[in-house]
């Protein structure tokens, strides 16, 4: 049974405004980020705000589109997602000039933007149905995270493939998944890292996790099964270093801890942007005096390495800043999920709080040099259209969960 409700009164307006304003800081950045290019910084700050302008039409387009309906297309707007990669990925193989990127016109399109609202919707769907509760049904959760993450990894974007694995993990926890099957989920992945390290590492790890299992009452099958997959993925990880990395992948993993062994080639990025971030000092330089922009020391400023730009124009207070206003929308959208009026709305929300978490983990990661560089851009903040659009998307139907809970 409905209630009367009031947009104006059950309108989230701190989650709206806290997203209006990184934004309008993100158009500042920009601004300011671009000034020492050859195309003068204010037509970048220009599209910037269009893009900001169209992504709130989106945001309330997003409002006004109930979540449930929604989730209950959601096998509809997985398969597009996919049929949209795979298109994609034939034209890129055909050499018609398309990489990541639809071009029409003077616009463009990033099907992996739209990849990863579809997986969403899709993945919150199938929780709502039911909590894995076996392998088995673990294994479906992870193929639809897979399908779309393999076929961005070879446009090639691994930054942008590897973030559908943390998102469902975070989703799966929300869910309430067994720990058992968590283990049983970061075990191979975790086999693949220790690989790489002394020979005696990998055995150690791998009694651990049998009488982890063991202690959490795992089946002997579900043991055996668990196991012999991570030693699998430990015996296949020089195969994929050798044949699943390209060149400059495998430099950027092996210059991550050490930048200084490439300093002109693989670490250039790093080692650029460190020296952006610690310049900043506590203060900050102040707006268009970053030097490491305007003399065009760092690479991509005003999309992936935007953060070493604001760090080192506004220093530590406006990184602080920067964080809190993250920090507050996290723990808004995290509210959502929790009070949310159906199991659907629940997943999705969490899920969107998890995309914007990891998103802003992984840049700023990337650029402080504890995470290998990729192409994933600060939410709100850095340059871009789709990925604009998406994250005002995410943010509409945050809005939109929570004033549905006034209503009914």
């Amino acid at each position: 049974m409905t209630k009367k409700s009031s947009i104006f009164r059950d309108f989230d307006f701190l989650l709206f405004s806290s997203a209006l304003l990184l934004s309008f800081l993100g158009i500042i950045i920009v601004f300011s980020s671009v000034g020492g290019g050859k195309t003068p910084s204010s037509i970048f700050a220009l599209r910037q705000v269009i893009w900001v302008g169209l992504g709130v039409v989106v945001m309330f387009f997003a409002f006004f589109t109930d979540a449930e309906w929604l989730v209950s297309k959601a096998k509809a707007i997985y398969v597009t997602s996919i049929l949209l990669l795979v298109v994609l990925l034939i034209l890129g193989k055909l050499g018609l000039g398309f990489a990541r990127w639809f071009h029409i016109g003077s616009l463009s399109f990033q099907p992996s933007e739209f990849a990863k609202i579809a997986y969403l919707i899709y993945a919150a769907q199938l929780l709502a149905k039911k909590v894995p509760q076996n392998y088995i049904e673990l294994s479906i959760q992870l193929l639809i995270a897979l399908i779309p993450a393999l076929l961005i990894s070879a446009q090639p974007d691994l930054g942008t493939a590897f973030i559908f694995i943390p998102v469902m993990l975070i989703m799966l926890f929300w869910a309430g998944l067994k720990l058992r099957l968590f283990i049983a989920l970061l075990a191979p992945l975790c086999f693949v890292a220790l690989a790489f390290t002394h020979w005696w590492i990998p055995l150690v790890a791998l009694v651990f996790l049998i009488v982890s299992l063991r202690l959490l009452n795992a089946h002997p099958q579900q043991i055996m099964v668990t196991s012999g997959i991570s030693v699998i993925f430990a015996l296949a990880s020089p195969l994929l270093w050798n044949y699943a990395l390209r060149d400059y992948q495998r430099q950027r993993l092996l210059t991550l801890f050490n930048p200084s062994k490439d300093p002109l080639g693989s670490g250039y990025n790093i080692i650029q942007s460190q020296i952006a971030i610690g310049s900043g000092g506590f203060w900050g330089k102040g707006l268009m005096n970053g030097t490491q922009s305007k003399l065009l020391f760092l690479p991509e400023q005003h999309t992936d390495f935007i953060f070493p730009v604001l760090a080192e124009e506004l220093g530590f207070l406006g990184v602080i800043l920067l964080l809190s206003f993250f920090a507050f929308i996290i723990f808004r959208g995290t509210q959502i999920a929790r009070r949310a009026t159906s199991p659907e709305s629940s997943f999705l929300a969490m899920g969107i709080v998890g995309l914007i978490s990891i998103q802003l983990f992984i840049n700023i990661a990337m650029t402080i040099g504890l995470f290998p560089v990729t192409g994933i851009t600060l939410p709100f903040i850095s340059y871009g259209g789709s990925s604009i659009l998406l994250i005002f998307f995410c943010i509409g139907l945050l809005l939109g969960i929570e004033y549905r809970r006034h209503i009914f």
